[in-house]
């Protein structure tokens, strides 16, 4: 239901989160240089970078492909994927990327989450609870 979903005509009409572009224009205008990653497939490509587009106009200076740009650069992490982008730091829901990459000496931003919780102190990882602590993070 996914594929064909985002398939249609119906995925571009969809809005982003309303706090959204105001934290992402928040970043851009402290100058850092922002790009997506995301694990979204290949054939969506096109399509994604129309709707970021139409919604975070030249905010974003790519749209990089987890699954196609592993494969066809051979890299087996994504902490060989910031190496790759040329990325400093990692804001993610998902505990397990921020553990492999702050392991490799990056820094992460874990948004707080239900699914993300654990009691371990993880060197180079700071858990956040909203996009406004993000900001503040990065304004500091």
């Amino acid at each position: 239901y996914r594929d064909d979903f985002f398939s249609s005509p119906e995925a571009m009409h969809i809005a982003p989160l309303p706090w959204a572009k105001q934290w992402v224009q928040a970043l851009y205008d402290l100058w850092y240089d922002l790009k997506i990653v995301t694990s979204r497939r290949q054939w969506m490509e096109q399509m994604t970078k129309d709707w970021v587009e139409q919604h975070f106009p030249g905010m974003f200076s790519d749209v990089v492909f987890w699954s196609a740009t592993i494969h066809d650069h051979h890299l087996t992490n994504k902490a060989d994927l910031m190496r790759y982008i040329g990325a400093t730091c990692l804001v993610d829901d998902g505990l397990h990327n921020c553990l492999q990459v702050s392991a490799w000496g990056y820094e992460t931003l874990l948004l707080d989450n239900p699914w993300n919780q654990t009691d371990q102190h993880i060197q180079g990882m700071k858990r956040v609870k909203d996009w406004q602590e993000i900001v503040d993070h990065f304004n500091s």
